[in-house]
Parts: C-alpha cells; sequence; structure tokens
C-alpha cells in the first residue's frame, strides 16, 4: 500500500495532475491580509499585536488600520517584512497620538482574494 503522507500526496498530485503550489499574491485593496505589526513613537510603543496574536482585516477604508499602516501594507507578500514611517496625517486623528509621526514594521503572514 502507498504511503499517505502530505508530501507523497503532493508528488504523486502533482506528477499526475500538473498541480502545483499557488504563487504568493501581494496584499490588495479588497483582499483578506493576516498581519502582525508593531507601531511606535520614537522609543515609546504605540500600539502591536506581537503578544496577543496577528490581525486579519479585508484591506479598506474601513478595516480598522490606521491609513498609513493600510498604505505601507499594501503589495507585500505573505513573509515579507517592512519598516516605514507613518505620516501624521495617515496616524491617529484624535488622542495622545495625534499628529504625531509614527514608525511602523509589518510582517504579513497570508494574503488571500475571495472567489469571484
Amino acid at each position: 500500500m502507498a504511503a499517505r503522507n502530505p508530501l507523497t500526496l503532493f508528488l504523486v498530485g502533482t506528477l499526475l495532475f500538473g498541480c502545483r503550489p499557488p504563487e504568493s499574491i501581494p496584499a490588495a485593496e479588497g483582499s483578506i491580509v493576516t498581519l502582525h505589526y508593531t507601531i511606535k513613537s520614537g522609543e515609546t510603543f504605540v500600539d502591536s499585536t506581537e503578544t496577543r496574536g496577528a490581525v486579519t482585516v479585508r484591506l479598506g477604508k474601513d478595516d480598522g488600520l490606521l491609513a498609513g499602516l493600510r498604505e505601507g501594507t499594501l503589495g507585500m507578500k505573505p513573509g515579507e517584512e517592512r519598516a516605514f514611517n507613518i505620516s501624521p496625517d495617515e496616524g491617529f486623528e484624535t488622542g495622545a497620538w495625534a499628529g504625531r509621526m509614527l514608525q511602523a514594521r509589518v510582517k504579513v503572514v497570508a494574503v488571500r482574494r475571495d472567489k469571484p
């Protein structure tokens, strides 16, 4: 009887049916992205998902992310990390961090698109 481990099944499927793993797709407006992020102001931590776990959002105006965090994530692929600044006009609108330049670090865990 043939072995039934996942690697063997994948290899057999690839040979028989020409299957291949899906290629990484970049994050875009409307795609569903799972990511980790850390936001700082100078040396002060503002927010981070590192201790509470990755977040999954549908990128768009109502995703709950800061505009600058969303913009910095666009185009990233799974496994990619990026550090960038968030300008005051793309950061917090109110509160203690409003009007401040912020620094962000993002790691994209997964990207998927709904099937049409």
